[in-house]
């Protein structure tokens, strides 16, 4: 057995991944966000009903973010991403080389190539192809979940910005009339923890609609270390995750790639299950700080689909499809503006591509 060097724990790590991947044969789903990357690393999935978390900020390690004013070292709440999702059969997800570093997207290019050729027939694939605007940050769950080995550790969360931040940060705002200042939900020290709501979306059932953001003071601050992911302490197993140094940039040749797939590849469920729900490790829980008496709360657990959005494109309310329809002329447009000018300027930013 001396002919090969570590023969044994290269044939067992062999032997490990196969019995972890033996019934998702085929290809891996392309993903923007290395789950991977650390052992450690779960995504937050929000509750049906009550949810409160905690937003914990992170330490930029790569310049990735630099020309929007984010380096090496700078800290930071989120991430801000535009993506591309589900544009293939192998329900790839990918982030837009155009929107986020004005560079050319080979996703964005087939979009423009439809709308050119034809944009009444290519309604739909135009429509699938448009980037979608995510925001993801790392949260810690204050609401008792026995179904998550993470619960009160670290978590990656990842949401549409429409649907989530968007809603969130105009709660926050809406502080600045009574109080000069907008809350500040995210400081390790003097943040305040964030409540919310969830219910099924009525126009994307496999989505949820945020509601009723609130804001309470924190029963513990957190020390600064934890915006670095080597923090470990009493408490927590490990700090915020550097999430730039987790996205990951397709060139533009994969881009293509993804994009020419042959027709017959078979989506692999399993593989995006086990992205959607990384749970390997478990971490010490953290004693749940928000009780709730809400018996729906308890009682109405969400299916494991449902807390996954597959489209997160806001409804047109007079039946057009939005950021593809959007217009400054259209009559139709024009009564969008009155009953929702923010609704109406940005599915014009939209349109425009």
């Amino acid at each position: 057995m001396g002919k090969f060097k570590n023969l044994k724990a290269n044939l067992k790590e062999d032997a490990k991944k196969a019995f972890k991947e033996k019934e998702s044969g085929g290809f891996r789903t392309e993903q923007y966000l290395d789950i991977n990357m650390f052992d450690e690393a779960s995504l937050f999935h929000p509750m049906l009903g009550k949810n409160a978390i905690d937003v914990i900020p992170f330490i930029h390690e790569t310049d990735l973010f630099k020309a929007q004013g984010k380096g090496k070292g700078d800290p930071n709440i989120m991430l801000d991403v535009y993506v591309h999702k589900g544009f293939n059969q192998r329900f790839s997800k990918c982030a837009c080389l155009r929107r986020m570093f004005g560079k050319p997207c080979a996703i964005c290019e087939e979009r423009d190539r439809l709308r050119e050729a034809d944009e009444t027939k290519y309604k739909e694939e135009i429509r699938r192809l448009k980037p979608k605007h995510r925001t993801i940050m790392n949260v810690i769950n204050l609401k008792e979940n026995e179904d998550d080995d993470h619960n009160g550790q670290i978590q990656i969360f990842d949401e549409s910005q429409w649907f989530f931040m968007k809603e969130l940060l105009e709660e926050a705002e809406a502080n600045v009339e009574e109080h000069g200042d907008a809350v500040d939900f995210y400081s390790p020290d003097e943040g305040q923890t964030v409540l919310f709501r969830t219910k099924k979306n009525p126009s994307y059932p496999r989505s949820f609609v945020y509601r009723g953001f609130n804001f309470e003071k924190r029963d513990e601050t957190y020390n600064e270390g934890i915006l670095e992911h080597t923090y470990k302490d009493a408490e927590f197993d490990y700090g915020a995750f550097p999430l730039d140094a987790m996205l990951k940039i397709h060139t533009y040749a994969e881009q293509e790639a993804m994009l020419n797939e042959e027709a017959e590849a078979a989506t692999d469920e399993k593989d995006e299950k086990e992205y959607e729900e990384k749970t390997q490790h478990k971490g010490r829980r953290r004693k749940a700080r928000v009780e709730t008496t809400d018996t729906d709360d308890v009682e109405k657990k969400p299916e494991p689909e449902v807390e996954v959005v597959e489209d997160d494109t806001p409804t047109c309310p007079f039946g057009k499809t939005y950021g593809v329809d959007g217009s400054t002329k259209d009559e139709t447009c024009l009564k969008c503006k009155k009953a929702d000018a923010d609704l109406f300027m940005n599915c014009i930013v939209d349109s425009l591509g």
